[in-house]
Parts: C-alpha cells; sequence; structure tokens
C-alpha cells in the first residue's frame, strides 16, 4: 500500500519570513470553477479552509462533515484529511506553520479553536472574518510596505472573531477553560499514548481528579475519560495504518500493546475490522 503522502507549505525560495511560513489564496483561483477533489493526506503545516459558498464533504482524521456555506474547517498538522469540493465553491484557504503565530494570544486562540476541526458560522460572524481575509489576501498579493505587519495584524484579528462567534452561546470564561483543558489532554494524549492509557494518569497529568476529568470529557464531549483516550488509540492506529508501511505488530508496540493479538481484538471491537482489513480497504 502506498503510504499517505505529508504535503509541505510549497514556497521554497521565500525571500521573507511571512511567504515561507504563511500563504493565502483564493479559492477561485485553485479551483477555477471546476470540482476539487483531493485523496487522503496530511500536511506539516495548519491549514484552515474558509468556505463562503461550497458544497461536497470534508473527511478529516476519518470523521465526516458536510461542506457548506459559512463554514471553516481547521486542520492541524498530522492530521489526515480528503476533500471533494463541489464547482463554484468560493473562499480562501490559509496555510501556515505554528512559527508563524507571534503572539501568545493568538497561540492560545489557535489552541483552542484547533481542537474543533468543523466551525460553522452565521453570515454576520462570516461576514467579519472574511473581511480580515480580504485585507490578508490583498497584502499577501501586493506586498507593499509593511506588509508583514499588516498580514499578522489582521491574523490576529481573524482568530479573535472566530472565537467570539464560537463563545457566543455560553459563559466565554467557561468555554475558553473547557478547550484549554481538552487541547492539554490532546497533547499529553499525543506525547504518552504508547506508554499510559490510564485515566488516572492523565487526570494526575492535568493536575484533575479522575472525577473532574470525566465530568469534563462526559458535559463536552458526551464520553467518558477512558473512551476519549481508547478513542485516541484507534485514531492512532489509523494514521500508522494508513500512513506507513509499518506491520501490524511494530503498530501495536508502537502504541504500547506487547500483545499483538489483543490489539488486533481491541481494534477490532472498536472498528468492526480488524487492522489489516481497515488498511485494506483503502486499497
Amino acid at each position: 500500500m502506498k503510504k499517505i503522502p505529508v504535503r509541505a507549505i510549497g514556497s521554497p525560495g521565500s525571500a521573507s519570513k511571512a511567504t515561507a511560513d504563511f500563504r493565502i489564496r483564493d479559492l477561485r483561483a485553485i479551483t477555477l470553477g471546476k470540482e476539487r477533489v483531493e485523496d487522503f493526506h496530511r500536511h506539516d503545516f495548519y491549514y484552515i479552509l474558509v468556505l463562503e459558498k461550497g458544497k461536497g464533504n470534508h473527511e478529516i482524521d476519518f470523521e465526516s462533515y458536510p461542506v457548506t456555506h459559512h463554514v471553516v474547517f481547521l486542520v492541524a498538522p498530522g492530521q489526515v484529511h480528503r476533500l471533494t469540493l463541489g464547482a463554484g465553491s468560493t473562499g480562501h484557504l490559509l496555510q501556515f506553520q505554528a512559527a508563524f503565530v507571534q503572539r501568545n494570544s493568538s497561540r492560545a486562540l489557535l489552541r483552542r479553536a484547533g481542537y474543533t476541526t468543523f466551525h460553522p458560522l452565521d453570515a454576520a460572524g462570516f461576514k467579519k472574518i472574511s473581511f480580515s481575509l480580504q485585507q490578508m489576501l490583498e497584502e499577501y498579493t501586493t506586498k507593499q510596505e509593511g506588509y508583514e505587519d499588516v498580514i499578522q495584524a489582521h491574523f490576529d484579528i481573524f482568530f479573535v472573531e472566530l472565537a467570539r462567534h464560537r463563545e457566543a452561546s455560553g459563559d466565554q470564561h467557561t468555554y475558553a477553560h473547557t478547550h484549554e483543558r481538552l487541547a492539554s489532554l490532546q497533547d499529553l494524549l499525543r506525547q504518552h499514548i504508547g506508554k499510559y492509557k490510564q485515566v488516572t494518569k492523565y487526570a494526575d497529568l492535568l493536575h484533575v481528579s479522575p472525577y473532574q476529568l470525566n465530568a469534563l470529557t462526559r458535559t463536552f464531549l458526551n464520553k467518558t475519560a477512558s473512551e476519549v483516550i481508547q478513542d485516541f488509540v484507534v485514531l492512532e492506529a489509523k494514521r500508522c495504518l494508513l500512513g506507513t508501511t509499518h506491520q501490524v505488530k511494530e503498530i501495536a508496540f508502537q502504541l504500547g500493546y506487547e500483545d499483538v493479538s489483543y490489539f488486533i481484538r481491541f481494534f477490532k471491537k472498536q472498528t468492526g475490522h480488524t487492522p489489516e482489513s481497515f488498511r485494506q480497504s483503502f486499497k
């Protein structure tokens, strides 16, 4: 099986940091009014698809989302996705390295927003972020004196407006705190999933009780903390199965399972497929 490709921003020889670590494009210049179909791939950068008008489907980490009007998709580095974008779709595509995010406040906003892949907006909310995108595109295209600073400023505004829209329906402090905790849990899972799978361990690392961690995941994700951990194991297994040519036993060991048979039974219970049949189904 050919492994899932990893794409880079693709701006070799860029003279400035802004164009090396950041790119913005009008979707019409990419699609030329035609349907666009992309197979599974990953990026080593952040990828934000902002759709003013759209139809199709976007599958991210093996979960399917509808492509509709006034929606933002945020794909973090390493996530697996494939996209079918219908003819006539309009909007913008943002691509940037983590190093491009300079202000601490913007890093925090990106961290919170990045936990959620699918961001539907209303017309008023979309209008606000659209203005910043148009300004970034103009500066990126014309490259007048000081354009890098202007791009950074509108980049920050874009994330502020996106966060405002997401948090408008509830208590902003609680919403932000919850997303920060969930983002921290995701970070810890990425770092330690091959070693730890106990709820108590992740609760300790987050400086909360297992009860508090379960309350957090139940309230926001409608899952127990144990289910969140199991889901992450399955996701990493799927990424390895489709993104590498490693044998199943190697993937099992990488994820902390010494008993390969147990790993196969666990994966089949969670997905309905053995690891090998899941891999074969994507050939």
